[in-house]
């Protein structure tokens, strides 16, 4: 690399020795210590190589590369190190059209500057359409020019391409969320960030990128606590809580206590006067999900009843399928599984009468076909009607290939294979839970990526591949549990059990009953002795 760069001049040799010993073969320090070698005037490009101008003795070599970086960004002329700085500010990857907008300096002076610039190859020009775009040569470079800004400084710059950003965006805003949400974020303007963040965390949810939808929900909130602590602030929280609650579910694990208290905050604040009406539904619809999730139905099934009666009032039918799905699912885990039945047949007959327009967002009525058909499949195989239940399977699936909508895939894959083990269909089993496996870490689901671990295990467990098998399902039942996941906890005991009969252990597979029922046990116990009202 140094011959490539300064040649092969036996007068370079001491300095080419001295260059490999302080950077340890770095390639990107290699790169600023020739640079800074040029800029300081100790090489001389000449033709197509260079000449030792200066004793290389007359030139201190930084100890780190960020030294070194600092050093030359501190060498630059006042004006350049000041619009390199707010180069930085923008991030990794600038356009032209933006660099413009926010310098102060005209056309032909951003020119020369840019042309500079990457003459010292600190930023470089990149193709793309339309615009011309530059990026940084590294990451480090922007790091280091970012972080020589005075704080108060760094606030007013983000502030100005935040409030640039929309007024060259203007038509197209869905299109620069995050950047907006991020530079208002580091701008001190919290009433800009926390419309953002709002904005992209809904954004996000909507298009199945679940992490970085808590991760605007959570800078939200943060800039939320510079606001006035009045009925303002607690509708935005409330919107903000609203918008994340499926997304914090997945990445936090359905049946966590982080969850349940999200939950229950969201139906607190939906208690506030001048909340309307489909707020504080949706918000006690996250708690009755939770409920179930970490195994207390009749809660649950409480709130369903409540919520089931509210939608019936309105004849909203998007809601009165929802609260029948969880009414339904509820009944289904108490062993109720006839009246459950009549409440999803229900459900599914709404769906397949309403025209999607009635049925709310596109998202719900996508939803609704991959939740309540493919857990509908599951109580028709409990009253003892598999062939039925194989076709709502079916359909489930048909319906969420159609859509665009990731979180339809995920549920109707992993609903799905619950189905299949159920019937013992092996192939299908191994298929569904890959594609769910697939999605649920694209989205970042612990939740859902455990269920697929354990069914792939029990294929092959039925593979005879026993140890991979028991272990994969052991691991991922731990932690599915350690989110505070209580439904369907023992049937996984009870998997778990039957691969170590099958593996010749069966021992050890009682052991795993006897949890499994000291769990029933337990649960029974916990499930008498609370009281759980609906508003929690």
């Amino acid at each position: 690399m140094l011959a490539a760069l300064v040649g092969e001049s036996a007068d370079l040799v001491p300095l080419k020795r001295l260059i490999v010993d302080r950077t340890e073969g770095n390639p990107l320090f290699i790169e600023e210590i020739y640079q800074a070698l040029i800029e300081d005037g100790v090489l001389v490009r000449e033709g197509a190589g260079v000449r030792l101008a200066k004793s290389h003795s007359q030139f201190r070599i930084p100890s780190t590369v960020r030294d070194i970086i600092a050093a030359r960004i501190d060498g630059l002329r006042g004006d350049e190190k000041d619009f390199l700085q707010t180069l930085a500010v923008i991030g990794r990857e600038f356009p032209l059209t933006l660099a413009r907008k926010i310098s102060n300096q005209p056309d032909d002076e951003i020119e020369r500057m840019l042309d500079h610039l990457q003459l010292a190859e600190f930023i470089y020009e990149q193709p793309a359409a339309g615009d011309i775009e530059y990026t940084f040569k590294h990451a480090l470079t922007r790091d280091v020019a970012y972080n020589s800004v005075l704080v108060e400084r760094r606030k007013a710059l983000h502030e100005r391409i935040g409030t640039a950003l929309e007024s060259l965006h203007v038509g197209n805003l869905d299109d620069h969320l995050a950047e907006l949400a991020y530079h208002f974020a580091h701008s001190g303007n919290a009433e800009k960030a926390v419309e953002f963040c709002l904005r992209a965390c809904q954004q996000c949810a909507e298009r199945g990128s679940y992490i970085e939808a808590v991760a605007h929900f959570e800078t939200g909130l943060e800039m939320l606590q510079s606001l006035p602590d009045d009925d303002r602030r607690a509708e935005i929280e409330l919107n903000l809580r609203s918008a994340v609650l499926y997304p914090f579910q997945a990445t936090r694990g359905y049946a966590s206590s982080d969850v349940e208290e999200f939950a229950r905050r969201a139906v607190e604040l939906s208690q506030r006067p001048g909340v309307d009406w489909e707020t504080v539904w949706s918000a006690l619809l996250g708690l009755g999900s939770v409920l179930m999730t970490r195994g207390d139905p009749r809660a649950a099934c409480q709130i369903g009843a409540t919520l089931l009666a509210s939608a019936e009032e309105r004849g909203s039918a998007d809601h009165i399928v929802q609260g029948l799905y969880l009414e339904a699912f509820c009944r289904m885990n108490m062993g109720e599984f006839e009246r459950a039945g009549k409440d999803f047949d229900r459900a599914i007959a709404l769906v397949e009468s309403t025209p999607p327009a009635r049925l709310g967002p596109v998202g719900s009525f996508r939803i609704a076909w991959a939740f309540v058909r493919a857990v509908s499949a599951w109580n028709l195989w409990y009253l003892g009607y598999p062939d039925r239940g194989l076709e709502r399977v079916h359909r489930a699936i048909a319906a969420a290939r159609k859509s665009d909508s990731k979180e339809a895939m995920e549920a109707a894959y992993n609903l799905a294979g619950v189905f299949y083990h159920l019937l013992g269909d092996l192939v299908r089993l191994r298929d569904c839970a890959q594609a769910s496996l697939q999605l649920a870490t694209q989205a970042g689901n612990p939740f859902h990526r455990s269920l697929a671990h354990i069914y792939l295990g029990w294929t092959e467990v039925m593979a005879n591949d026993f140890h991979a098998g028991i272990t994969r399902m052991e691991r991922n039942l731990a932690e599915f549990r350690a989110d505070g996941a209580g439904v369907r906890v023992t049937q996984y005991l009870a998997i778990i059990a039957a691969g170590l009969g099958k593996s010749g252990k069966p021992g050890e597979g009682l052991r795993e009953i006897e949890e499994s029922i000291a769990v029933i046990k337990k649960r029974r116990t916990i499930l008498r002795g609370r009281s759980t009202s609906v508003k929690g």
